[in-house]
């Protein structure tokens, strides 16, 4: 997988661009990164985006056990009541995306996510043979939020090989993975199962299991600004349904949310675990992101449409027919000339 460890921090930013209005929105996504999220860079990975690629940040699972049963591995003395956790009526075998600890996972996104306005909508997708689980938060006005939010339950259970050389490693270890889909949309009646086709109605879900499931059965790590491709198509990257062109991803700090949303700690133990907000990107976009690195590309593109309007090509809330900044509009052109025209 084409994971694309080491972009470039967003401190190393320091060409100023005035493109569209996008340059102050790209510094209101920086500014809004708790520094605690930035890692020193790490060396790029090969470009093929095949399941037999080997990114970098994986290297540590070559010596960690080959059995994808094992128990997760929890903080000493740690013990969970796991109140709201969904599993098939008897355990399977393949049930090993159990979340950290779901009670705790699950309130903590519901102080941030619900309120009487939209607490009859709340459902939760249940992965009937055993994988990663779905949280769903219907739009609320009376939170300011006219979109829904869905966040995995699962990943968490699952320690990350953070690579070596990434300051307080254990800060990164664990996480899970949220979107933003538009308040109309029109939710299947279940989660995939084996073989099943991505409709335009389910693959922002599948989405987000494709990406949670890739933790728990190889121990990569995902972390602010890496990207993966579409992993459910064959090969990997292809768009994720009929009908869109997004194909890709890229993991981005949550910045319009509170700021005790985006890392809880586990009691007792204290494990930390961080939300990533999952934005997909066309085929075109991501290869840019590779080219030149996440800050000086899909930061200068990525954003708050409420706030900025159409000034903001990638909303954080998924449109699956929105332009492409490449193919379509070529900003990455437009960056690049006003690069070489800057003096100096």
């Amino acid at each position: 997988i084409n994971a694309e460890y080491g972009d470039p921090s967003p401190d190393t930013l320091t060409l100023t661009l005035t493109l569209g209005g996008n340059d102050a929105r790209s510094e209101r996504h920086r500014a809004a990164i708790p520094s605690v999220t930035g890692p020193p860079p790490l060396p790029p990975v090969a470009e093929d985006c095949g399941m037999n690629a080997t990114p970098a940040s994986q290297a540590a699972t070559n010596n960690a056990e080959d059995d994808d049963d094992a128990v997760p591995e929890l903080p000493p003395g740690y013990q969970s009541t796991n109140q709201r956790l969904i599993i098939p009526k008897g355990q399977l075998a393949e049930q090993t995306t159990v979340a950290l600890d779901e009670d705790q996972i699950a309130d903590h996104l519901e102080a941030h996510w619900q309120a009487p306005d939209n607490t009859d909508g709340c459902r939760v997708f249940s992965a009937v043979l055993g994988g990663i689980h779905l949280y769903c938060f219907p739009p609320s006005p009376s939170l300011g939020r006219n979109f829904w939010s869905i966040c995995t339950m699962g990943v968490s259970g699952t320690k990350m090989n953070v690579p070596e050389g990434v300051e307080n490693p254990e800060a990164f270890e664990r996480c899970e993975l949220m979107c933003y889909l538009p308040g109309s949309w029109s939710f299947p009646a279940a989660l995939c199962m084996g073989g099943d086709e991505l409709t335009p109605q389910n693959w922002p879900l599948e989405m987000l299991r494709s990406l949670g499931s890739y933790v728990s059965q190889t121990g990569a790590w995902l972390s602010e600004m890496h990207g993966i491709p579409n992993l459910c198509s064959t090969p990997p990257g292809q768009p994720f349904c009929n009908g869109t062109k997004l194909a890709s991803t890229i993991l981005l700090t949550p910045v319009t949310e509170a700021p005790t949303f985006s890392t809880m700690t586990i009691n007792p133990g204290g494990a930390r675990v961080n939300f990533w907000l999952v934005v997909p990107l066309t085929a075109a976009e991501a290869q840019w992101k590779r080219d030149v690195g996440a800050p000086e590309s899909i930061f200068y593109v990525v954003g708050d449409k409420e706030t900025y309007g159409d000034e903001i090509v990638i909303g954080y809330v998924i449109d699956p027919q929105r332009q492409c900044a490449v193919e379509d509009l070529e900003i990455d052109k437009q960056l690049a000339g006003q690069s070489a025209e800057s003096p100096g």
